[in-house]
């Protein structure tokens, strides 16, 4: 190290993990700073062929967590850096009897929430598209189109209202870009409705609207057809939404301390 030389030390879990990741591709990079990028949950930041080779940068994940997952592999993504992953659940869980010392049970109190679908979740996400050209092509089957108000209209005009409320309620979630909006119907006892014609990104900005906008909610968002409600159900399975266990524990920053804390030994 040269006299002079600043040194960096950048980190971050979740939205941060991935900015922190981002971060650290450029200022390894940077002869002016010696950097080195520890992150935590981060969502895949890059389609860099190059990423692997980045020695500077650290990404620990849970394999239990659904997020360091996505956007998927298939679809090209990655992560600057180096990777290591283990599963709280298969590792750090305690099994029987008093919480054993480096467990969840034993540093929190509580059981473990997690319902083991994270793999069940990305397999129906891959059935959404094949890679990420196809993210932003709408879908012209009838999985790709949805009649969201189910009572329909018997007058153009009531429809055209309905129009503009959708039109105004997609903009505010930044759904609006990834779907095409028509009025539909009208002959013979038929009402007018207004489908949504959509492509996968808009299934996904929807999924990622119920995980982090509570206005939304995790067991709402708009209605799908077909494999994206598929996907949609395990996503809300996954969350821990339903009672039976999710996401909720394994994206949490204190199972991240706990593997650490273990430092990717077995304790179970």
């Amino acid at each position: 190290m040269t006299s002079g030389q600043r040194v960096m030390l950048i980190t971050g879990h979740s939205r941060g993990g991935g900015i922190a990741n981002l971060l650290g591709a450029y200022y390894e990079k940077d002869p002016n700073f010696t950097s080195f990028t520890y992150t935590f949950a981060g969502a895949s930041s890059t389609t860099d062929s190059n990423a692997e080779n980045y020695k500077t940068i650290f990404n620990i994940v849970n394999e239990d967590d659904i997020i360091p997952y996505l956007p998927l592999s298939t679809w090209g993504f990655k992560k600057y850096g180096i990777v290591k992953s283990i599963s709280v659940q298969d590792h750090y869980e305690n099994k029987w009897g008093k919480a054993q010392k480096g467990t969840w049970e034993w540093l929190t109190g509580d059981d473990y929430n997690n319902d083991r679908g994270t793999q069940r979740t990305l397999n129906t996400f891959k059935k959404i598209a094949s890679n990420r050209n196809e993210l932003y092509i709408l879908d012209s089957s009838s999985d790709g189109k949805v009649w969201e108000n189910n009572l329909g209209h018997t007058t153009y005009a009531g429809a055209e209202r309905e129009l503009q409320k959708l039109t105004d309620t997609l903009k505010n979630e930044k759904l609006l870009r990834f779907c095409k909006l028509s009025i539909v119907g009208g002959g013979f006892l038929q009402p007018y409705h207004v489908e949504i014609n959509y492509c996968p990104a808009y299934f996904m900005q929807m999924l990622a609207n119920m995980a982090s906008d509570p206005t939304v909610g995790p067991m709402t968002g708009h209605d799908v057809k077909g494999k994206y409600a598929k996907a949609k159900a395990s996503f809300i399975a996954s969350s821990g939404a339903v009672v039976i266990g999710g996401m909720t524990h394994p994206h949490l920053t204190i199972t991240y301390y706990l593997i650490v804390y273990n430092n990717f030994i077995d304790r179970v």
